[in-house]
């Protein structure tokens, strides 16, 4: 019997890659604009966040590495990134998707504070993510006991 949530898929040197198919409908939402807060556990990281479509993402990187930059170099980015189009992203399947794309993204590293403190921009392949929850991660200052 298999989860009717996972998918296989091959890499480029063939070898079999299982695909969450619940993590990729999740940000096939979050390319219609209906982003969530997920928490993701990558190769024994925990990264906490909100999914945004990649044209979001997109946006907010180029707005934030343009600073400093010619009014040319800022439109050839746009154009390079297909951001300059007003239509739409066609709808891909579900299983099309390989990247999540978060923003407000925090790095939780045991005994640290989170990183960065104000959060930051964060994409990842979505074959990489071992596992995830709902809602953001947070720290308390508060002793469990």
């Amino acid at each position: 019997m298999t989860d009717e949530t996972e998918g296989a898929t091959q890499t480029d040197d063939g070898k079999r890659k299982d695909r969450d198919l619940m993590l990729q409908l999740i940000v096939s939402f979050a390319e219609k604009n209906a982003g969530s807060a997920i928490t993701l556990f990558v190769n024994g990281t925990v990264i906490s966040g909100t999914t945004v479509s990649q044209k979001a993402f997109l946006e907010n990187w180029v707005s934030t590495i343009s600073d400093g930059f010619e009014a040319e170099t800022v439109e050839a980015l746009r154009e390079a990134f297909g951001l300059d189009e007003d239509a739409e992203e066609s709808d891909r399947d579900v299983a099309d998707r390989n990247w999540i794309h978060l923003r407000d993204a925090q790095v939780f590293t045991p005994g640290g504070p989170p990183m960065p403190a104000n959060g930051l921009l964060w994409r990842g392949k979505i074959h990489e993510v071992n596992g995830f929850s709902f809602g953001r991660f947070s720290q308390s200052d508060e002793p469990l006991c």
